[in-house]
């Protein structure tokens, strides 16, 4: 008997409650929140190429671990980069944005 048929059980028991329990059957356990990026994926996001990426992603602007040859990059190091390079540069277009990332790579 598991703990929520126990806790119907009891509460069955008492006298003038009612129970109402609603898509216990087919809930699914909570989705793990995702803690790292690839470097497709910040591509992805910045929509720069992959080769951009990979500059960005050496040149320290944010944390990143290697596994063999995978790279994963810090979820909440990235996210926070990014957040501060939107609001420091929002409203920049597509040119712009890779003049500026270019400009970040020769930076480092």
């Amino acid at each position: 008997m598991t703990l929520l048929d126990e806790c119907i059980l009891l509460l069955s028991q008492m006298k003038g409650v009612l129970i109402v329990i609603s898509g216990t059957q087919n809930a699914q356990s909570p989705t793990k929140e995702k803690k790292t990026y690839t470097v497709e994926e910040i591509a992805e996001q910045l929509d720069i190429s992959k080769k951009v990426a990979y500059s960005l992603v050496k040149s320290g602007q944010f944390s990143y671990v290697r596994a063999g040859k995978a790279i994963r990059v810090s979820k909440v190091s990235f996210d926070k980069w990014n957040l501060t390079i939107r609001r420091e540069n929002y409203g920049f277009n597509q040119t712009k944005k890779i003049k500026f990332f270019s400009y970040l790579l020769v930076l480092r």
